[in-house]
């Protein structure tokens, strides 16, 4: 966790999990770190930003029954430590997806700096408890699965992150979309965070190949 100068409270270390190209593992990645933060008896709260809501019906949650999601907190109607539910795993939490983060994709970037409302809100988690009577949940980490194909939701997530990690497949097309996320984290950077840094994640090879 990192500790602000300014109110001396306690704020989770964010990682983001993004790849330009789909199907790389990106939403197992996210799954299993978070399940091996709670296995070491760290708070977790992973966070489902993907409209394609893998990752909410991944821990075994139907997107569709899902009444309040990440969705409300990016239009302003809630605050994630609301949202959140227990994903049946102790210490390993998550803000899910449903339908309704297909109509957040097209309206988001029309909220007053809405690239910095994820990482306004990750930071408001300590002081935010779902019930008044207790105190906040702290968590240790933060895990955001992000859509593929970038736009204002990836944008949103580099932002708050302090660590991006990139899931890749040894094959062509994965490789061919490097440059392209290389290019974001240079952008991200110069812009709004300066501090972000990255690693990359080999999450499929095939050792016959010449990738």
């Amino acid at each position: 966790m990192i500790k602000t100068m300014e109110s001396q409270e306690l704020i989770p270390y964010v990682i983001a999990v993004f790849h330009h190209k789909g199907g790389v593992g990106k939403t197992t990645a996210v799954i299993n770190l978070g399940a091996c933060f709670a296995e070491l008896q760290q708070e977790t709260l992973i966070i489902d930003l993907d409209p394609s809501a893998n990752l909410t019906s991944g821990v075994g949650i139907r997107p569709a029954n899902v009444r309040h999601s990440i969705a409300d907190v990016l239009m302003g109607n809630e605050m994630l430590a609301n949202v959140s539910q227990s994903t049946g795993i102790p210490g390993l939490d998550i803000v899910p997806a449903n339908r309704e983060m297909q109509t957040v994709s097209k309206f988001f970037t029309l909220r007053s700096r809405y690239e910095h409302l994820l990482r306004k809100n990750i930071a408001a988690l300590v002081s935010t408890p779902k019930d008044p009577d207790q105190s906040p949940k702290v968590y240790k980490w933060v895990i955001i699965d992000c859509p593929p194909s970038g736009g204002p939701l990836v944008t949103a997530s580099l932002i708050a992150a302090n660590l991006l990690i990139v899931p890749i497949r040894c094959e062509y097309y994965s490789l061919q979309s490097l440059e392209i996320v290389f290019e974001l984290i240079k952008d991200i950077r110069q812009k709004n965070n300066i501090g972000l840094s990255f690693r990359i994640l080999i999450n499929m090879s095939d050792r016959r190949g010449k990738m």
